[in-house]
């Protein structure tokens, strides 16, 4: 009879999350939360993070199990050049580093995932792109973006000109 190896980590790590302190439980209602690998996009590989729910909100684990964000979060997309976009509880998007660090405040309306140091984010209902430092590269003004690919975005002004 063969056993699947990852059912018995699921077990053990289902065992031993009411136990350990490393693991996010609740204390008084200790159900096993949902862990999902993260698909990471890294320039070194080495890193393991994972994102995991329980009860409806995500936060995030390093590779020692350790629980480097609680789940606080509506939403943690994947890895994309150094951040992780979050949508908070307030319905906003922001941005996180690999050491769980806040580095963009949950701010925009909605948001994409950097790509070439930029990232599209709508403010006040206009679209615009902010750079790693939150500054704004191009002002929000577009009611449509796309990512950057090239060094060029495509973008639809208020009067449905495409640039």
């Amino acid at each position: 009879m063969k056993i699947n190896i990852c059912m018995v980590v699921l077990l053990a790590l289902t065992l031993t999350s009411c136990q350990s302190r490393k693991v996010y439980a609740e204390n008084s209602n200790c159900e096993s939360p949902n862990f999902q690998p993260l698909h990471l996009r890294s320039s070194t590989g080495k890193s393991h993070l994972y994102r995991f729910q329980n009860k409806g909100k995500w936060g995030m684990l390093n590779s020692f199990w350790e629980t480097i964000l609680p789940p606080n979060f509506d939403q943690i997309d994947d890895l994309f050049e150094g951040r992780f976009m979050f949508k908070s509880d307030n319905g906003k998007f922001g941005y996180f580093d690999l050491t769980g660090k806040i580095i963009i405040d949950a701010q925009f309306e909605e948001a994409m995932r950097f790509h070439e140091n930029r990232a599209a984010v709508k403010l006040n209902g206009k679209w615009g792109y902010i750079d790693q430092k939150v500054y704004w590269v191009i002002p929000p003004k577009f009611d449509d973006v796309d990512a950057f690919y090239e060094g060029r975005a495509f973008v639809r002004d208020t009067e449905n000109k495409d640039f």
